[in-house]
């Protein structure tokens, strides 16, 4: 493979290789070979993060992101998110947004409705909208009941910006309030998450192996409050 490889880069072709290996040693980084391919070629490392290598992997993106945090608010955001990077790295990117600790210290006695966060999404509070979805989570709420809820947001937003033959239900006293929100988002995006909704809710309703619906459901509309 290794004779292989050498000799593909060696052509001079627009194709590209993609190498994914599990985690190498840092002397692999310093041989020749590794140099070789870097150039013409782009190599993954694919392993999991935990323990120390997870904790520094929070910092750099804490770094990146312009965070400061403690230690001890370093542990509890790895803790609370169950040592999930996805998790941890959109909480982390809420943090740089509201420049301030209050994402890891929460608020104490805060309490969250479905429909609470409904509004944090029409209003683009990514803050909020978290906050609502990590406390609905730990209270075991029905996550196909949220999705039902704000598939029929997504709907009704889809409509007014491209409209359709049959349109969701909006009370005349909150079209306009609609027509002003659809303005704020991707249509593109919108349609896309329309599409892959479905996909979640199966997730959420009979736990797939491999799947992690709650992460996937927080990615996919922090992305659409972000267009």
């Amino acid at each position: 493979m290794k004779r292989f490889i050498e000799t593909w880069i060696e052509i001079s072709i627009d194709d590209k290789i993609i190498l994914k290996l599990d985690r190498q040693a840092s002397s692999f980084k310093k041989t020749n070979f590794y140099k070789k391919i870097s150039q013409y070629a782009c190599v993954i490392e694919i392993f999991e993060l935990k323990n120390e290598v997870l904790k520094q992997w929070s910092l750099n993106k804490c770094k990146v992101n312009k965070v400061d945090i403690s230690d001890s608010n370093l542990e509890e955001l790895m803790n609370s998110n169950f040592n999930n990077s996805l998790s941890i790295a959109q909480n982390i990117y809420i943090q740089s947004l509201m420049n301030s600790n209050q994402l890891f210290h929460g608020q104490e006695g805060s309490k969250y409705s479905e429909y609470d966060l409904v509004d944090m999404f029409l209003s683009r509070n990514t803050l909020e909208f978290i906050r609502a979805s990590n406390y609905l989570r730990s209270n075991d709420t029905s996550l196909s009941y949220i999705i039902f809820l704000l598939n029929s947001e997504l709907e009704k937003l889809y409509s007014l910006i491209k409209p359709v033959k049959y349109r969701p239900y909006i009370p005349s006293f909150l079209l306009n309030k609609y027509l002003q929100i659809s303005k704020k988002f991707s249509p593109e995006k919108i349609l896309s998450a329309i599409n892959n909704i479905a996909t979640l809710d199966a997730k959420s309703k009979y736990n797939l192996k491999k799947s992690n619906p709650w992460e996937s459901f927080n990615s996919m509309f922090l992305d659409l409050m972000k267009s």
